[in-house]
């Protein structure tokens, strides 16, 4: 019987077979225990310890999703969807990332939302570091062309890790292709990590604007490193990221990937916590249970309540196109391995 097997193979079990963690309730509990151990490998314990409240407050926002399965592992986390988090990360852009040919006054960071906008570039170039765990992945870009953006096909998008790079240029008639002012997310290309160490990978990240004619009125938002087959152009979310921000970027989900860059990128402080120096933390984690309560509400809704519009690559992809769902989560949306 394998119930009578020793643990450490049980959790070898697991690795090979997940569904068999809905056997009983020894191996759904020993399955959260897996991803515990594969988030501690890659991260180690202090830097989860600093942003712990705020991790743990992410889980608890999943509670409406198999509720009584979670009960079975508290006060523990679900460590199953802080290891996807760090599977699926999100890099938010800072205008401080930013080098402009320019005059400063042509590029704007809402302080409230943190995206970028470029309103009349010529030049620019981006950098940024993340550390990204060993898979496939698709490189993704959240963005708005507002009016004209004159297109992005003389902007490169460069990954560099390991001994390896990955560079994509996205359409010249992006202006032609997306929808004005909404927040489109476009597929940039698939790329792989395989480090033989097992470890966390530096990813850089470079975009450099080289051509002769501005970008104009475009907004950056995020870029997206999603550890899924994503064989679509691009999908746009209906509304007005203007007025209604947060339903196009979960605020929680938006704290726990700022948090993780912060002591990734300075862990020279080990006495400062993230969640006591960035104001942003401090708005999920200091709240009355009202509000906690709220922000519970307003995740469920987020992840189970949208809907997108998809542009595949080719007319007979659209006509099979399917929305996917698990359970009540919409699969496009929700930071969770498959």
């Amino acid at each position: 019987m394998i119930s009578k097997l020793p643990v450490e193979l049980k959790l070898a079990v697991l690795e090979l077979s997940p569904n068999l963690r809905y056997a009983n309730t020894e191996f759904y509990i020993l399955y959260n225990e897996l991803f515990k151990m594969k988030t501690l490998h890659l991260v180690g314990d202090e830097p989860l310890i600093k942003i712990s409240k705020l991790l743990q407050f992410f889980s608890s926002t999943f509670e409406f999703w198999n509720g009584a399965l979670t009960k079975l592992y508290r006060p523990d986390l679900n460590w199953v969807l802080i290891y996807s988090l760090l599977k699926n990360r999100k890099i938010f852009f800072q205008k401080e990332d930013f080098v402009i040919q320019a005059d400063q006054n042509n590029i704007e960071q809402e302080l409230d939302t943190e995206y970028v906008h470029l309103q009349d570039v010529h030049a620019f170039h981006y950098h940024k570091i993340v550390l990204l765990p060993n898979g496939n992945y698709n490189f993704q870009v959240a963005l708005r062309n507002l009016h004209s953006s004159r297109g992005l096909g003389t902007t490169r998008f460069q990954l560099n890790y390991l001994d390896e790079s990955f560079t994509a240029y996205p359409p010249s008639v992006i202006n032609e292709i997306l929808p004005k002012s909404q927040l489109s997310v476009m597929n940039l290309g698939e790329f792989t990590i395989n480090n033989p160490e097992d470890a966390l990978t530096e990813v850089e990240i470079i975009i450099e604007e080289i051509g002769m004619y501005p970008k104009c009125d475009l907004i950056f938002d995020y870029l997206d490193f999603k550890p899924i087959n994503c064989d679509y152009l691009y999908y746009t979310i209906p509304g007005d990221p203007f007025k209604e921000y947060n339903k196009f970027v979960n605020k929680v989900e938006k704290a726990c990937h700022l948090a993780i860059d912060e002591i990734w990128n300075h862990p020279e402080s080990p006495d400062v916590s993230p969640v006591d120096s960035l104001e942003s933390f401090n708005e999920i984690v200091d709240q009355d249970d009202d509000e906690l309560h709220s922000l519970k509400k307003y995740s469920k809704e987020f992840y189970t309540k949208c809907s997108r519009s998809v542009k595949m690559y080719y007319p007979s992809d659209q006509r099979h196109f399917r929305e996917k769902k698990t359970g009540k989560l919409l699969d496009w949306r929700v930071p969770l391995l498959r």
